[in-house]
């Protein structure tokens, strides 16, 4: 398991590519303003997304540090930045916690 230090979420990168009714696959790849997407998968001590693992993130595309594992023989990617290069939280998938049903 991978465990950041300091301030850093770990993130493993959520491809935005899409396929059409027909099968033709469009790409966000080429598209450099877009952020990227992904899922935080750890944090670190002084993160303020502790409680957020799990949840569907976007991050600024150029403020990240990439590290590739060998996995069972399978390369994964993952990506590494700072709490406050993430711009949001996907809405749709985030865990209501248990406090925000007190403080609505």
């Amino acid at each position: 398991m991978i465990k950041p230090i300091g301030a850093r979420v770990a993130i493993e990168p959520i491809q935005g590519d899409k396929e059409t009714e027909s099968g033709l696959l469009l790409s966000d790849s080429n598209n450099i303003a877009l952020p990227v997407k992904g899922k935080i998968i750890a944090a670190g001590e002084f993160s303020n997304f502790k409680q957020n693992i799990g949840d569907i993130i976007f991050f600024r595309r150029y403020s990240v540090d990439e590290l590739k594992l060998n996995e069972g023989g399978e390369e994964k990617k993952f990506y590494f930045c700072d709490d406050v290069d993430i711009i949001a939280v996907e809405e749709s998938q985030k865990k209501t916690r248990w406090w925000e049903h007190y403080t609505s």
